[in-house]
């Protein structure tokens, strides 16, 4: 449990500095129906850390 909540307070500082330096980048993809081209889901992209954040 505590490298759980550990992770989760790394990564949201990490991503409070990002937003706060301007650095702060979001990569998605949707994932479109072929069917009626709509949106059923979103892929995002990078590793659980990513260099940037």
């Amino acid at each position: 449990m505590k490298d759980i909540v550990k992770k989760r307070l790394t990564l949201e500082a990490a991503i409070r500095t990002a937003i706060e330096k301007n650095e702060f980048i979001l990569h998605y993809q949707p994932k479109v129906s072929l069917e009626d081209s709509s949106r059923i889901a979103l892929d995002d992209f990078g590793t659980e850390y990513s260099s940037l954040a």
